[in-house]
């Protein structure tokens, strides 16, 4: 039985990647639609509860003017010349206060109606609330997940198929993960001069990092980026014997240019832009790569290859 892989359409997971991707933005972008609409609807009907509101107020001060008026009527009749007492006609004003009355009638139902409403809204987004949380925090949490590992294997794939030698397709990913993520065992001899270092033990309490803010040359979204390409490919890489040259390779390969590709993950952690630390005593103190430390303590790595030399 032969042991060759046949690698039939990479392509295919590219556009397994790109559905989820649209995926993501389709569910946000619904879920931003939904959350705008119950917005308005709430907004509609607090203007609706206030309207009514100042109609049942109106119609009553409305009631009370015509429940006066046919008082006074009622209260203005005169004697004849024979003496006898004639009452007045209050018609109309009887007629007033029964068509108040029904308004009055009809703006409270209105207002009952409204904040019946209101109360059915508030329990029905509440419970949207919940589920909506759910799938936003999922799509949030898992689809980076998958993208991740996606990435890892079309780059396993296109390094296979093109023949760049030192790399498997049993090439064992190391995913990025908030509980720790996995550190590759061996360095290539490429980048000999690089070892794995804790977090922990480097001592960041001089750092000037405090937040997205601080990365200006290179976004906190790209070098975020930078970590997972580092995590799912280029460690685990670098660990079977990978160097810079086959990095280029791969990048051509996949038809990535050096600032979205794999040999600027290389380069950054294993190359001449590593991150350089002194080593005093059993701990570390940072001698650049401050904002690579940062977002890699953030995103929960317990180790980061680093370049170390000895303090004198």
């Amino acid at each position: 039985m032969s042991s060759s892989v046949q690698v039939r359409s990479i392509q295919a997971l590219e556009d397994l990647k790109g559905g989820l991707r649209r995926f993501g933005a389709n569910v946000q972008g619904h879920l931003g639609a939904v959350e705008q609409q119950i917005r308005n609807t709430e907004i509609w009907l607090k203007e609706r509860q206030s309207y009514w509101r100042q109609a049942v107020q109106r119609e009553g001060d409305a009631l009370h003017q015509a429940e006066t008026a046919l008082t006074r009527c009622r209260a203005s009749g005169f004697r004849d010349d024979q003496g006898n007492h004639r009452a007045p006609d209050c018609h109309a004003y009887e007629q007033a206060q029964m068509e108040r009355r029904r308004a009055l009638q009809s703006a409270e139902a209105e207002l009952d109606n409204v904040q019946a409403w209101s109360r059915r809204v508030d329990q029905a987004s509440g419970e949207y609330q919940i589920q909506a949380r759910r799938l936003a925090q999922h799509v949030d949490n898992e689809l980076p997940r998958a993208t991740n590992m996606l990435n890892s294997k079309i780059a396993l794939l296109w390094a296979y198929s093109s023949g760049i030698p030192n790399i498997t397709t049993s090439l064992p990913s190391a995913p990025l993960s908030k509980s720790g993520a996995s550190a590759a065992s061996g360095i290539s001899s490429a980048a000999s001069d690089i070892q794995d270092v804790s977090l922990s033990d480097i001592d960041l309490s001089d750092s000037h990092i405090k937040g997205a803010g601080d990365y200006k040359k290179v976004s906190i979204d790209q070098m975020r980026d930078g970590l997972q390409k580092l995590q799912s490919v280029v460690r685990p890489a670098v660990a079977n014997g990978m160097n810079g040259e086959q990095f280029r390779q791969l990048d051509s390969s996949l038809g990535l240019d050096y600032s979205n590709g794999y040999l600027r993950i290389y380069d950054a952690f294993y190359g001449q832009d590593s991150i350089r630390l002194a080593k005093v005593g059993n701990h570390y103190t940072v001698i650049n790569g401050y904002h690579r430390l940062y977002l890699a303590q953030e995103l929960g790595l317990i180790n980061i290859p680093a370049h170390v030399s000895f303090a004198r």
